[in-house]
């Protein structure tokens, strides 16, 4: 019997897979619309173009740093502001900004809210719901090794990539490519030439940049392995703030800001149901099965 039959959940509501990234219905200032669930942001925002089509004036608080994938920002940010989640009256306690590529996109929903329950997400059959940590322990039932990374507060887990090489990267419902991971790492095992990489464009949350993707022949996530998976990595010369890296005082040696390598997408998690316990750091996948 799965461990969750027992768990107190809420019912099943539909979400939409829209270039890999959820999307689930919320209404901001009165305008129904869809927001991203985006487990990769350990905080929400609101996207700067939905704010200028609809001519929204909100008053920012303050603003701080944005890290994007590509560039980091100053950002506004914005307190104590409504919206209806998941069917829900929802206030953020703190709402930054960010410029999404579509105007319709409302919210970026991240680890603040996430952090309030246990999430399901059921790609195949575009569903999502969640559940009470008093009715299930995910800690106990997670098969997949996975925890918080102490320097982003976001959930990563462990993989290995085509029988070479253990990775940690964080769990991103925001990120269309099975893994986002350094190029330096795929140039090393040579990847790139061997599997035919090709160019592309991407957006992060501040700004466009060059990429180049392809396809690894096999990728296990604890007891499961994923086939043909799309691997993204920048271009040679593209900047970039995922693996950027900083210098201990009194050292000139480098090393990476967190524990992540990388980032774990809808294209290695697009056959699963995936459970994910945000304030502790665990996850859960197992096969979909027909709704």
């Amino acid at each position: 019997m799965s461990p969750f039959n027992a768990a107190q959940t809420s019912e099943w509501i539909p979400i939409k897979i829209d270039n890999g990234k959820i999307l689930v219905n919320t209404t901001f200032a009165g305008i129904d619309g869809y927001s991203v669930i985006d487990t990769g942001s350990n905080w929400s925002a609101i996207n700067t173009r939905f704010l200028e089509k609809h001519r929204i004036d909100l008053n920012a608080t303050g603003e701080t740093q944005v890290s994007g994938f590509f560039q980091s920002k100053q950002r506004p940010f914005y307190t104590n502001i409504p919206a209806t989640v998941f069917g829900n009256p929802t206030r953020f306690a703190y709402l930054g900004e960010v410029t999404l590529t579509s105007d319709t996109t409302q919210l970026l929903i991240g680890g603040d809210l996430l952090k309030q329950n246990i999430f399901q997400f059921d790609y195949p059959n575009q569903r999502m719901r969640w559940l009470t940590r008093d009715s299930l322990d995910l800690k106990t039932i997670s098969n997949v090794p996975s925890k918080i990374d102490k320097h982003s507060q976001s959930v990563i887990a462990k993989v290995n990539l085509n029988n070479q090489q253990d990775l940690w990267v964080t769990v991103d419902t925001g990120a269309a490519s099975g893994l986002w991971i350094d190029r330096s790492l795929a140039a090393k095992r040579g990847w790139l030439k061997k599997h035919h990489a090709t160019s592309a464009r991407a957006r992060g949350a501040n700004a466009e940049g060059n990429i180049e993707q392809f396809r690894l022949p096999t990728v296990n996530i604890g007891e499961f392995e994923t086939n043909n998976t799309l691997v993204s990595v920048t271009a040679a010369d593209q900047p970039n703030q995922l693996f950027e890296r900083s210098t201990r005082p009194g050292s000139k040696m480098q090393r990476p800001k967190g524990k992540s390598r990388g980032l774990l997408g809808w294209d290695a998690l697009k056959h699963f149901v995936l459970t994910i316990d945000y304030r502790i750091g665990k996850i859960h996948l197992e096969p979909s099965a027909p709704a």
